[in-house]
């Protein structure tokens, strides 16, 4: 696993003590522990970070999630919450600031391990697919006149950087066949060209 720099933001000192202990052992380089809101919210201004491991309950009710919030407004780091509670109202607030893991106490050093392996693989090589499905679904939801499942077929491709014959290769399909697909999807979306539905999902 990549050695990487990791903001610790933890109320407990023996959990904390016990978090970095194991982030050290592992080679990371460790900023904090921060036990309060304003002392983490400086350590996260002042000094570059790759992951983050914030507890949801500081001095006060949620404020993990606050800290979040601030972070998520000038980093792209991961998050992952440290917390006891899995009740739905806590689940409901960690939400809102999509953290990449949500980590019950009390964990050990493997369950660390794991979270931070998963974390920083899919933050490093994201499922492109899997997000260029998404981005379309969404984009789809918004259209007056939703595309069809081989017009999402055709527009997954497109994404991926298929010319109108590699797309008509993978489908099947003639290259005539595509170019009417493509022409009722330039309909549907009021553009007319595939670099200008290239940058409307991309930009949705």
């Amino acid at each position: 696993m990549k050695r990487m720099r990791i903001l610790v933001v933890e109320d407990d000192p023996v959990v904390a003590d016990d978090i970095c202990a194991y982030l050290h052992g592992a080679g990371h380089k460790v900023l904090g522990p921060a036990y309060h809101l304003a002392e983490a919210k400086e350590l996260a201004e002042l000094h570059a970070f790759d992951i983050a491991l914030l507890d949801i309950h500081l001095e006060r009710h949620g404020e993990g999630i606050q800290l979040a919030q601030f972070i998520r407004g000038f980093s792209p780091a991961p998050i992952i919450f440290l917390t006891a509670s899995a009740d739905q109202f806590t689940l409901d607030a960690a939400k809102q600031v999509h953290p990449e893991h949500y980590l019950l106490k009390p964990f050990n050093s493997a369950q660390i391990k794991a979270a931070l392996d998963i974390v920083m693989h899919n933050f490093i090589s994201p499922n492109i697919e899997q997000q260029n499905l998404q981005r379309v679904l969404k984009f789809n939801e918004k259209l007056h006149e939703p595309f069809s499942k081989r017009e999402i077929d055709l527009v997954l491709l497109l994404l991926e950087g298929c010319s109108n014959e590699e797309i008509a290769q993978k489908l099947f399909l003639s290259l005539h066949t595509v170019k009417s697909h493509f022409k009722r999807i330039f309909q549907k979306t009021n553009v007319e060209s595939r670099t200008q539905l290239m940058s409307v999902l991309q930009n949705s």
